[in-house]
């Protein structure tokens, strides 16, 4: 049986969890949250090949939505940001751009 590597990302985040945020908390991510309940997430990606074109592609392909900017960028990764909603996009070995984290308020 054939299995394609973005069939396998939805099994990731399942596997990976989601964790409930607590409001003060002092992870940059959890900022648009602003003392409201949210969940986050954390991914550790096995491949790091065949993602999007451009991190807001990831982005909008991980979570259903449109509207990412990029807010900052580190040493990792981008950090985008839709509505109150975040995502950490990482450009692989093949210049593609995968999603490992986020928090949705």
């Amino acid at each position: 049986m054939s299995v394609r590597r973005h069939q396998l990302f939805p099994l990731a985040l399942l596997l990976a969890g989601c964790s409930a945020n607590v409001s003060g908390t002092t992870r940059q991510a959890d900022a648009p949250c602003e003392g409201r309940a949210g969940h986050g997430f954390e991914v550790s990606l096995a491949i790091n090949t065949g993602g999007a074109a451009t991190p807001q592609k990831a982005a909008e392909a991980q979570s259903g939505r449109s509207g990412w900017r990029v807010e900052r960028k580190d040493s990792n990764g981008v950090t985008l940001v839709a509505d109150r909603a975040t995502r950490h996009a990482m450009q692989g070995s093949d210049k593609t751009w995968q999603v490992d984290s986020g928090t949705d308020c």
